[in-house]
């Protein structure tokens, strides 16, 4: 469930802040998922939460066996945002351009993971470098999992 509280919003035991002016495309409560896009739509950012999974590097490998025409584009890569650990990697099915973050947290009883996915039809390091994107992944915060 998505939670707005002291100017953050709050997904599972994840809080962020979402980039000033973004437009929220779509929510699903069930599945804690938000989708998101800058006003120019030139890319999507979708953050959810995914429960009683694997480790991220484990995650992110099964999608190139899951999924039929998805061409990774770069290594699968640790990486930390805010004490969060997890994996990074970047990937197209040939219209669009993906990166995909998954940084692994715990809750009282299962590994989870914060996922987010950017994708877009241009250039994706252009994406990811976006200030709205950077500022997003630094509001990135662990909350109490009690």
């Amino acid at each position: 469930m998505l939670r707005f509280e002291n100017n953050r919003f709050h997904l599972d035991h994840i809080s962020f802040q979402l980039p000033e002016g973004f437009l929220l495309e779509n929510y699903a409560g069930e599945d804690a998922a938000l989708t998101l896009s800058p006003p120019d739509h030139s890319f999507t950012l979708e953050l959810r939460i995914n429960h009683g999974c694997m480790d991220a590097k484990t995650e992110l490998s099964y999608l190139f066996t899951d999924i039929v025409g998805l061409e990774q584009t770069s290594p699968i890569t640790p990486v930390t945002h805010n004490g969060l650990s997890g994996c990074e990697v970047t990937c197209t099915d040939g219209c669009l351009h993906y990166y995909e973050l998954r940084l692994d947290f715990h809750s009282r009883y299962e590994q989870n993971a914060l996922v987010l996915v950017l994708s877009t039809e241009q250039d994706l390091h252009t994406a990811q470098q976006d200030p709205h994107v950077q500022s997003l992944l630094r509001s990135l915060h662990l909350e109490d999992p009690t």
